[in-house]
């Protein structure tokens, strides 16, 4: 999909990013595929918040900071066009009586405000016609 910043590109949830990192072989082909692959703050907090409890914690970090410094790879920053999306995100899943994690609102908003496709692993981003979820099973 072409996005608002001229590139086919993915963002990627956290579950997506991570699974890829330990090596899940299903996620490959749209890594591949994508012109750009984008995070967003929350998607880097969680992922390192989920190292901190790990004995290997410092290697984590090592490989995820490698993921962040490839050429193909870029964090958007939260803005207040993303919080805007975000606020109607969340009345939408108000409304719907389906809410989601917080962190997973601002990854949607930020999908949304840059026309990105959403990579993840986690079903209740399908109940978003905001966005465009490329959805794989773990």
């Amino acid at each position: 999909m072409e996005g608002s910043l001229g590139v086919k590109g993915l963002l990627l949830d956290s579950c997506a990013l991570t699974s890829f990192l330990r090596g899940n072989p299903i996620l490959e082909p749209h890594f591949q595929s994508a012109n750009m692959l984008f995070l967003n703050p929350a998607v880097l907090a969680e992922v390192r918040n989920g190292f901190g409890s790990s004995r290997a914690k410092d290697r984590s970090d090592e490989i995820l900071g490698a993921f962040v410094a490839r050429q193909r790879v870029d964090v958007l920053p939260i803005t207040a066009q993303t919080a805007i999306r975000y606020s109607e995100i969340w009345y939408y899943l108000r409304k719907m009586g389906k809410p989601i994690p917080t962190n997973d609102i601002w990854i949607a908003a930020t999908a949304w405000e840059h026309g990105l496709t959403l990579l993840t692993l986690d079903q209740h981003f399908a109940n978003l016609p905001q966005i465009i979820v490329k959805l794989e099973k773990p």
